[in-house]
């Protein structure tokens, strides 16, 4: 089973003007295309439509990186998974499970270095219209375990394909579209740590953590409430409310050797330096020596705290301020400077 996430109403109507004008036309929208089209057609929800916002909302990369770079002229794209989630879909789901099951074909009987396939190869294998083969075209591109490079002009494209076990060959035996997103999902998750779709197993509606087995690799997740089904496609597959959907996220402990090598070899070379100028100072100059070590080691504390994120940057600055200001030294020369009318905090 393929758990999808629910999307609201703004990121629907985003893919789904995408995706009619992907139907129609066999080949990706502008954003400026996209933006205007909502602006006619949903006169509603265009007072508080923010393409921007829709844009990084969407997981996984359902949709390209409009909202880092505001380029309207740039294509609006989307990646296969999302195609799941429209009924009037199903021309291009059928479409890609056969290129996909040609794509493993041609891997395995390949000799080539980097083996391809071009639109003449849809064309004549497989008898597809030149609209379809435009969009098979596009939808390759966006799936990285078949993607691997390509060329193309106005008429004809080529793509050569990703070879290896996680390559193409991952795909081989699939037969359904929900079968090509378990699939993908597992591969997704192994390289990226988190994914579009979500295989998983029945799960009661508690408000427990269930341990997914099916995922490689481990991760927790918790259902509650309603689920959604997804009515007009074949296979099993649920939409998880983002409402009622309870992220658990802990943050990682970041190890001392890791994150705070960088400090340790800096103290190490401030005690080496001290412990220098301590052998050719006097004996009295000693306490100095030690009074710096303990600089040193409250300031390497404080940024290991900072960089671990459990110390804000305000009480970061207070910390820093509290090793200054009560050294001895320092006490002194506030107390002088105090009898000379001149204050240093």
């Amino acid at each position: 089973m393929v758990e999808l996430p629910e999307l609201n109403e703004d990121q629907r109507i985003f893919l789904l003007t995408i995706f009619d004008y992907f139907h129609e036309e066999g080949k990706w929208p502008t954003y400026l295309w996209v933006e205007n089209t909502i602006r006619k057609s949903y006169p509603a929800q265009w007072p508080k439509f923010d393409m921007v916002e829709v844009c990084k909302s969407l997981p996984d990369n359902f949709a390209t990186g409009f909202s880092f770079n505001h380029q309207y002229g740039q294509d609006a794209a989307f990646i296969v998974p999302v195609l799941y989630y429209f009924d009037e879909a199903k021309e291009e789901i059928d479409d890609f499970i056969r290129v996909l099951g040609f794509c493993v074909e041609k891997i395995n009987a390949s000799d080539e270095e980097r083996p391809a396939i071009s639109s003449n190869d849809l064309s004549s294998r497989l008898d597809m219209q030149p609209l379809a083969i435009r969009k098979m075209g596009l939808l390759l591109q966006g799936e990285p375990q078949i993607f691997n490079g390509s060329s193309a002009n106005e008429e004809w494209w080529q793509i050569n394909l990703q070879r290896g076990k996680d390559g193409v060959r991952h795909f081989e035996g699939v037969k359904s579209f929900e079968q090509y997103l378990e699939r993908r999902t597992a591969l997704t998750y192994r390289f990226s740590g988190k994914v579009a779709v979500q295989p998983v197993q029945n799960e009661p509606a508690i408000d427990v953590p269930i341990l997914d087995t099916s995922q490689i690799g481990t991760q927790y997740h918790i259902v509650q409430g309603d689920q959604y089904n997804i009515s007009g496609n074949a296979g099993d597959v649920k939409v998880k409310s983002p409402s009622i959907d309870v992220a658990a996220s802990k943050k990682d402990h970041r190890s001392p050797w890791m994150s705070g090598s960088f400090y340790l070899i800096v103290f190490i070379v401030i005690i080496a330096a001290l412990s220098v100028a301590g052998r050719l100072l006097p004996l009295y100059a000693l306490p100095i020596v030690l009074m710096g070590g303990i600089l040193a080691l409250s300031t390497i504390g404080a940024f290991q705290l900072r960089q671990d994120e459990r110390l804000s940057e305000e009480n970061f600055l207070k910390l820093m301020a509290l090793s200054f200001k009560y050294l001895p030294w320092l006490k002194r020369k506030d107390a002088k400077s105090n009898e000379s009318g001149n204050q240093l905090y």
